[in-house]
């Protein structure tokens, strides 16, 4: 019955397409079907009957009745990502759809559709209908394509329903809610500046760059140039570039182009050396291999001091001690991470070589964790993100103290590159956001600021990631937990990169400029890479500090 149904709906979508000029043209892949039995003509079925609802209600182009389509499915399985991209170049396509339909622990049935847009300003958009049984499917498909047509395209459902909630004033920018329950909270709307009066903290001012026309990797601020004054340094595949907001203009001040073989996937700036001017470490690949380098601010220009290191890098700063450079290598066989991690020492050539390495429990990478002492007792713990992007506190001993509920730290950065964990059948190791210790409610002990972005994987394309939006938080310790501080309103895009810095200007200790890195697009890398980013500044103050 439903194979007959399916059949008699393939057509329509062709005579559906109207004549108008620029009418979005979206790319319908088969759907993904695991279920037991032969249901294997459903994944065509499915699609077609999709494409040709959401052309009726929508007045789109549909691209669904191809083999091109079939190809993109296969290339996204097979993991095949370059592929995929030259393929949907070819296509033209201004949106991709793609679904599936799976039994879930209930014993009902969920179709589920993800909507992916040419513009980068676009979010990606989910959709979920529960069907009691594969009877019910094509009116789960008519309620995804009223889905699709009302939220993605803007028509209007011929009875749409009242929104809950509707018309309700917008949340602050920053909110002090649990963040293990904010995972599934509402999207923060609305502009009003301020904390939530229990926080402890204000926000005081914010300022943001103009739009930015680069595919940024990474982003950190600090002095480079010896002068107080803090430059902000964004990290793309091909260039570094030095910006500074000067009364309140936000101004380019330098660029520096970078190898065209490297990917980065981290940037950090620290002063090694002691000569009041931070360096720039930039942590990159070749291929699979570690190809870092180090930049620095000198004779009034910036200039590249070392290339192609053999290791990934990381300035660790802990409270209290002169900030040490740690590194760790590639393995043999082009896995893209090496056992151990370790203290790097400068030789007189200018090179690096490994020194003492540190001690740390199993299953860390450079970038996955930080060590701070946070109960105040002179033995830092270690703070890390999993591989699972969960928050964690561990001893020394690598016994975990707590784990959080909600994701954190997730990113879309990874070590190598497409080739090198597509040829190479390496599974792919994502980089974390940075995990940042400082204290900032004045008690004398490091909090914890970490990245909040959103994470949405595809049920059937694992390797596949997106953002629905995202926030920074702040935690504390209280001795057996981290717990909220405050958290930033929720922002639509995917936040790349953060720093917290003191106030150059106001020198009291509660007043600190929390600079993060917006991204447009929140999309997988192998969809459109047109991207734009913005440079936000937060000033915060705890309250009873003065300017």
């Amino acid at each position: 019955m439903i194979l007959l149904l399916l059949l008699g709906l393939a057509g329509p979508a062709a005579a559906a397409q109207g004549k108008k000029a620029k009418k979005a043209r979206v790319i319908f892949l088969p759907f993904e079907v695991r279920l037991p039995g032969q249901y294997a003509y459903l994944r065509e079925g499915l699609a077609n009957m999709l494409a040709s609802r959401v052309t009726a209600h929508a007045g789109i182009i549909a691209l669904h009745q191809s083999a091109r389509a079939r190809q993109l499915s296969a290339y996204l399985q097979e993991g095949r990502e370059q592929e995929f991209a030259r393929t949907l170049a070819k296509t033209r396509a201004d949106y991709v759809v793609m679904g599936s339909l799976a039994k879930d622990s209930k014993g009902t049935f969920e179709l589920t559709t993800h909507v992916f847009a040419r513009s980068a300003a676009s979010v990606p958009r989910r959709f979920t209908r529960t069907i009691d049984s594969l009877d019910g499917v094509m009116a789960g498909v008519d309620q995804l394509s009223w889905d699709i047509a009302a939220k993605v395209f803007g028509r209007q459902r011929p009875k749409p329903a009242q929104t809950a909630g509707a018309g309700k004033a917008g949340a602050n920018p920053f909110t002090t809610e649990n963040p293990e329950r904010a995972f599934l909270e509402k999207l923060y709307q609305g502009s009003e500046l301020g904390l939530n009066n229990a926080s402890g903290f204000s926000l005081v001012t914010t300022r943001r760059s103009r739009k930015i026309p680069i595919d940024l990797r990474a982003m950190d601020v600090g002095d480079i140039d010896g002068d107080g004054q803090v430059e902000i340094v964004l990290a793309t595949d091909t260039e570094l570039l030095v910006y500074r907001f000067v009364e309140n203009y936000f101004q380019k001040v330098t660029s520096l182009a970078l190898a065209s073989y490297l990917r980065v996937h981290a940037l950090n700036l620290a002063d090694l050396d002691g000569d009041g001017r931070k360096e720039i470490y930039v942590s990159a690949n070749n291929g699979a291999r570690p190809a870092s380098l180090v930049a620095a601010w000198r004779n009034h220009r910036l200039m590249v001091l070392r290339s192609d290191i053999p290791f990934y890098l990381r300035p660790e700063k802990m409270a209290g001690k002169r900030p040490v450079l740690l590194g760790q290598a590639g393995a043999p066989g082009g896995q893209p991470l090496g056992r151990g991690i370790y203290r790097l020492v400068r030789k007189a050539d200018g090179s690096y070589a490994r020194g003492k390495q540190v001690s740390l429990p199993s299953g860390l990478n450079l970038f996955s964790f930080t060590r701070a002492d946070l109960d105040g007792d002179s033995v830092p713990e270690i703070v890390a993100i999993d591989s699972s992007d969960h928050l964690q506190v561990m001893n020394q001993a690598g016994k975990v103290l707590w784990r959080s509920e909600s994701i954190y730290g997730a990113s879309k950065n990874f070590f190598g590159t497409l080739s090198s964990t597509a040829t190479g059948g390496h599974r792919r190791i994502y980089v974390p956001t940075r995990i940042i210790a400082r204290d900032i409610n004045g008690d004398g002990r490091p909090d914890i600021i970490v990245g909040r972005n959103r994470l949405t994987t595809i049920r059937f394309f694992k390797r596949l990631r997106y953002f629905e939006g995202s926030s920074i938080a702040a935690l504390t310790w209280n001795g057996s937990a981290l717990t909220p501080l405050w958290e930033t309103r929720k922002i639509p895009g995917y936040t790349a990169d953060y720093e917290l810095v003191a106030d150059t200007d106001r020198k009291g200790p509660g007043t600190l400029q929390l600079y993060f890195a917006e991204t447009e697009s929140s999309y997988p890398f192998v969809f459109w890479e047109a991207e734009s980013c913005k440079i936000h500044v937060y000033e915060i103050r705890r309250k009873g500090e003065k300017r």
